[in-house]
């Protein structure tokens, strides 16, 4: 199934937020985000995943699934540098936030 994303509306969620579902299926991911303050890098992993009821003539594609997905699980990756200035301005970090649209936020000291 492909689904583009200028073939959907955008879904008003209220207080100016707006998303796209382009794709779903029954599967939930569950992601921590992190900000690593030494090295200055949002980090994300996979904590936990689950994939509702498949057909039997999916097994295989769950298999495969659970073969990556199980690797990854608890397994870091950066997201994002954050650089230590901007124009020779020092840039600190307050906090990083995720979303419930999924985006990540970082606030920084103005």
């Amino acid at each position: 199934m492909f689904v583009y994303g200028n073939n959907q509306r955008a879904e008003d969620l209220g207080g100016g937020v707006t998303r796209k579902v382009l794709a779903h299926d029954g599967g939930l991911m569950q992601v921590e985000v992190a900000f690593e303050p030494i090295e200055r890098i949002v980090t994300a992993q996979i904590v936990d995943w689950h994939t509702a009821s498949m057909s039997p003539l999916l097994l295989g594609l769950a298999s495969q699934m659970r073969t990556a997905l199980d690797a990854m699980l608890w397994s870091g990756f950066k997201l994002l540098q954050v650089p230590d200035t901007n124009a020779n301005s020092p840039i600190a970090v307050l906090s990083v936030k995720t979303m419930a649209n999924g985006d990540v936020n970082i606030y920084i000291e103005s």
